[in-house]
């Protein structure tokens, strides 16, 4: 089975959709910043306060390679594909990454309504910083996915665009695979 990993900025419902999806595909569902909490024995927050981001992207990074190896649907962190080396780390486990493109207003409204102690990365910061992360993020998460879906519809429905895109995605992979196997076959039998 594929891993995939779901992207996007805070609150553009990475969680909700991944756990519809795994839901509707019958899988594992996994939240990478649950996963890390687990791991390390504190909250995302506390991880924040007590050490730094810098030590909490190095456990996610960790976290993040771990999980390529567990199938299933993942539900990355607001920060996670916007490194492109986790990225890279996704790709070479075969698994996949969809970006969920969320206009910034929804973002905020969820954010705020949600509270920002529960993003370490939004803590403190005005509206306006946040659209600059946003702006900032959004085309390192086109660059680092595989496809993206919109954000706007409802959850369910999102999790039914996600599941297209893997299909899709799992299409071209496998006929990338049968073409390579012919082209070996082929060339076997002449000798070359």
């Amino acid at each position: 089975m594929y891993t995939i990993f779901i992207s996007g900025f805070m609150a553009c419902g990475k969680t909700t959709v991944g756990r519809k999806l795994a839901s509707q595909i019958e899988c594992d569902f996994y939240d990478l910043d649950e996963y890390i909490s687990h791991k390390l024995g504190a909250t995302i927050p506390e991880i924040f306060a007590e050490h730094g981001e810098e030590y909490f992207r190095s456990a996610e990074a960790f976290c993040l390679k771990e999980l390529c190896s567990k199938g299933g649907i993942v539900a990355c962190g607001g920060g996670t594909m916007a490194d492109g080396k986790n990225y890279g780390t996704v790709k070479l486990s075969g698994g996949f990454v969809i970006y969920i493109d969320t206009p910034f207003e929804l973002c905020i409204k969820r954010i705020r309504r949600d509270g920002e102690d529960l993003r370490p990365v939004a803590k403190g910061k005005t509206d306006e910083e946040l659209s600059d992360l946003y702006n900032t993020r959004k085309p390192l998460y086109l660059k680092n996915c595989d496809a993206a879906v919109s954000g706007l519809n409802p959850s369910l429905l999102v999790a039914v665009d996600v599941i297209d895109r893997i299909a899709d995605l799992i299409d071209i992979k496998t006929d990338e695979d049968v073409t390579a196997v012919n082209a070996d076959t082929a060339e076997k039998e002449t000798g070359e």
